[in-house]
């Protein structure tokens, strides 16, 4: 496994009530005595990176446990639904990723949960069983590997293989995407109840809760179809289930809160996206989210990194709304401070809500932490609006993280851009880089005050910076 370097690091366990447990981890030794109810805590002093490998040894009376293969560094969680889970093998490059995946100084946690790849079929015995906390995420450290991978968040791999050869450090990846998961399942029930919004979303049962998104609904009613209800826990908010509230959050992440990382990684919203009021209260959830993140693990200022939702067709996903769902991730950037939003709109397939190219995704997640966590001169983003005015007829907008210039990927001219006059309705309009921004006019809007860009859910502006960057979906209004 990996240890995050230069933080405490706390093991804990269990013993004999009374009994004193010592711990050994490269030079410090801690003795700590076993509370009334058994359970002990050592704290490690904080480490620098090391890639030689070291053992953990844990003694008390009558007994010896020792860890091996340890390296200090830097640890990722990952976390949302099935693209985040999407694994290695199924990447568009598996093939010479996992032909290249023998990687010692990274390490691989990939957990499993009940009900994985179950789809619409009800559970089994098996899988009721482990929905209790202790049993309910599985999985066990691995050092990278064709084998290993293989299994593993494409997404996650690629950010921790990027990390691990620019910054030289061993890494830890840890995977606890649930596929189809909503929001709500990974956020504290406290944290939800905190909030005056969304404090029904966990007094009434979940399955036939409205403030729950019904496609959420129904594929929990179908996995735990015929299911006594006798043989499930049950909360406030209804049965146990790994889509119920706060469960996914509660029996995965927060139980190891105490264990330091060095961040986040999200990759999640589809199964938020389906409805209009799921879709204008996401950028609030969000926010909770990353705050109670944050608040769990004591460290407010943690890196937090999420991949803003691609392309595809009305034709083949209920799609309509994901324009504003992609704006509204945009603008998630200015409520959380080291933040980071990775744009692959471009790589979106029309027919397929999982884009088969996470090597895009993992790395422009990593982009952003090589820039603001290890400070390498990498461009963190592609271009985002950060002021439009008006010029005559036109519009004019200034982009950040266009520094070395704007252009279009396939040198065709800038397209999918759409301005509005004070009625608020769009309209095609003819776009032009020049002199570092774009200026967009349409003869039909005389008058505009509002300019949008890839307000399509199939997606294929052509915008990118001299990084080859895409810009995101925006819609922004002059500031005057």
């Amino acid at each position: 496994m990996v240890c995050q370097r230069e933080s405490p690091v706390t093991i804990w366990g269990t013993g004999q009530a009374g009994k004193n447990v010592e711990v050994y981890f490269q030079d410090a030794r801690i003795k700590v005595t076993c509370g009334a109810d058994g359970k002990w805590e050592a704290t490690l002093p904080p480490m620098k990176a090391c890639s030689t490998p070291a053992e953990l040894k844990v003694e008390s009376e009558g007994g010896r446990l020792v860890l091996k293969d340890i390296l200090v560094g830097d640890v990722w969680i990952c976390a949302g639904q099935s693209n985040m889970e999407w694994p290695l093998s199924r990447d568009l490059n598996a093939k010479d990723s996992l032909a290249s995946a023998e990687i010692s100084g990274l390490r691989l946690l990939n957990y499993s949960y009940p009900g994985q790849y179950r789809y619409a079929n009800p559970f089994t015995e098996a899988e009721i069983a482990r929905l209790v906390p202790e049993k309910f995420f599985q999985g066990q450290w691995q050092v990278s590997s064709s084998k290993s991978a293989a299994p593993f968040s494409a997404a996650g791999f690629y950010f921790g293989k990027k990390i691990h050869a620019e910054v030289d450090v061993p890494v830890g990846m840890v995977n606890y995407a649930i596929g189809g998961s909503p929001i709500e399942t990974w956020i504290s029930t406290e944290a939800l109840a905190r909030d005056a919004r969304f404090r029904d979303k966990v007094n009434q049962d979940w399955l036939t809760n409205p403030a729950m998104d019904s496609w959420v609904r129904q594929r929990g009613r179908e996995q735990l179809r015929g299911v006594p209800k006798e043989a499930l826990g049950q909360r406030p908010s209804g049965p146990i289930h790994s889509y119920a509230p706060g469960i996914a959050f509660e029996w995965g992440p927060g139980r190891i809160a105490r264990f330091p990382v060095k961040g986040f990684l999200w990759y999640q919203g589809e199964s938020n996206s389906l409805e209009e009021p799921r879709v204008a209260e996401y950028r609030a959830l969000f926010k909770i989210l990353v705050d109670d993140w944050r608040a769990c693990w004591k460290q407010p200022k943690a890196p937090f990194y999420w991949v803003q939702l691609s392309s595809i067709s009305e034709k083949h996903y209920k799609s309509q709304f994901w324009p504003r769902f992609r704006n509204d991730q945009r603008l998630s950037m200015s409520d959380i401070e080291n933040g980071g939003m990775a744009v692959c709109s471009d790589a979106g397939a029309e027919r397929d809500v999982h884009p088969r190219n996470k090597k895009v995704v993992g790395e422009r997640l990593a982009a952003w932490a090589l820039n603001q966590v290890y400070g390498k001169a990498v461009v963190p983003s592609g271009p985002l609006p950060q002021k439009v005015s008006r010029e005559g007829k036109a519009l004019k907008i200034v982009f950040t993280y266009a520094d070395g210039g704007l252009k279009t990927s396939d040198g065709q001219p800038p397209r999918e851009f759409e301005v509005a006059g004070k009625d608020g309705k769009f309209f095609p309009a003819e776009a032009t880089i020049r002199n570092g921004s774009v200026e967009v006019i349409s003869s039909r809007v005389p008058s505009p005050r509002k300019v949008r860009y890839g307000w399509i859910p199939f997606s294929r502006g052509n915008l990118v910076n001299s990084a080859g960057l895409p810009a995101s979906t925006f819609e922004v209004e002059i500031s005057e």
